[in-house]
């Protein structure tokens, strides 16, 4: 593909999309940035100047100079249950790339994964996309051609619905602990609740607590291993749950994870059982401003270069979706269960994949 300037003459100048910048003068009558069937998104525009006259007064102007930067290829990412050929065209419509698709690694979705090369920067163009890959129950995100599983040193994660196919809490109330006590503790503030529906653990005994952590391990969720199994070696795994610290650190232990923060349960001896839980924790609750707090931390300690990634179900990891993207990496809401007006801008929605599909946002996964 080159880049040239529309005009009457039949001999307009070109040069290669691959540079990074170039100047022509030429003679037009009007002028614009095109390649082949129109104008170029690919490409934009940052220095035009004015057209200048080099006939006598009152002759239409004969010549311009123009500076322009070719922008870095942008990719896009559809991925789900299934993708068939028809709708893969019907996206390929919309997004016109100028190169290639990758089939992607299936992973645990034993799905469709599609990688468009070299798409179109037009936002209307991906709205309508994104749109119809919703339709088709598909998740799709933009890729930006720098961003490569290389180059990605951190990744940050929620625990429960996220991690793991389910909640810790409610599965230690469910099999261990008192319903009725734990609804009544319930409030629209998420550490008022956790403080009451904590309080009405006291007595639990922690072998009972083990128990349900035997189960939850089981419960990792579809693609999470897979996931962290690709990473390169330089990528640490932080564990950022609001769950709690004696069933995390077992999951980090397990995944082989960096570090895990969460909320240490207090216990005290008792006559039968060795401990028992005494319905408090230790320390300040980790909310959603601690997770981001922590993320933040860990990718200041990054060296030049490297990225970060952040995954989350719950409202209180938008704060730390929204850093990671804000930082230069990626934020993924995984299968959100709020309203997604809600979600900061730039965040991935990955909805209808499990969590290997978070490796598909990164360049070179297929490689891997």
């Amino acid at each position: 593909m080159s880049l040239k300037i529309v005009a009457p003459a039949e001999h307009a100048p070109a040069f290669p999309s691959s540079a990074h910048s170039g100047a022509v003068t030429v003679p037009v009558a009007r002028t614009s940035l095109a390649s082949g069937r129109g104008k170029d998104s690919r490409f934009e525009l940052i220095e035009g100047g004015a057209l200048r006259n080099t006939a006598a007064q009152g002759r239409p102007a004969r010549t311009a100079s123009f500076k322009v930067a070719a922008r870095s290829p942008l990719h896009v990412v559809v991925q789900g249950p299934s993708a068939p050929e028809n709708t893969l065209e019907n996206l390929k419509a919309f997004l016109r790339p100028a190169a290639g698709t990758v089939r992607l690694p299936q992973g645990a979705l034993h799905g469709d994964a599609f990688r468009l090369h070299d798409v179109s920067f037009d936002a209307a163009d991906y709205a309508r996309a994104k749109e119809f890959a919703h339709s088709a129950l598909l998740d799709i995100s933009q890729i930006p051609d720098d961003r490569h599983i290389d180059k990605l040193a951190l990744v940050a994660t929620d625990v429960d619905y996220t991690l793991i196919a389910g909640d810790f809490l409610e599965k230690l109330v469910e099999l261990k602990g008192d319903p009725e006590a734990d609804a009544l503790a319930w409030r629209e503030d998420i550490v008022d609740s956790m403080l009451g529906r904590v309080a009405a653990l006291a007595g639990i005994p922690m072998d009972h607590f083990h128990e349900v952590s035997e189960i939850m391990m089981r419960l990792l969720m579809p693609g999470a291993r897979e996931f962290v199994d690709k990473l390169p070696p330089q990528a640490r795994v932080v564990l950022l749950s609001s769950g709690f610290t004696q069933f995390v650190e077992r999951l980090r232990d397990e995944l082989r994870a960096a570090h895990a923060h969460a909320n240490r349960l207090l216990t005290r001896p008792h006559e039968v059982h060795a401990e028992v839980l005494t319905g408090e924790m230790d320390g300040p609750f980790l909310d959603g401003e601690v997770k981001e707090r922590l993320f933040r931390q860990y990718h200041g300690e990054l060296p030049d270069g490297a990225s970060s990634a952040a995954i989350g179900d719950g409202e209180n990891d938008l704060p730390m979706l929204g850093a990671a993207v804000e930082l230069g990496g990626v934020g993924a809401a995984f299968r959100p269960r709020y309203d997604r007006s809600l979600l900061p801008p730039g965040v991935d929605v990955i909805e209808h994949s499990w969590y290997d599909a978070l490796g598909n946002l990164y360049m070179g996964i297929e490689d891997r």
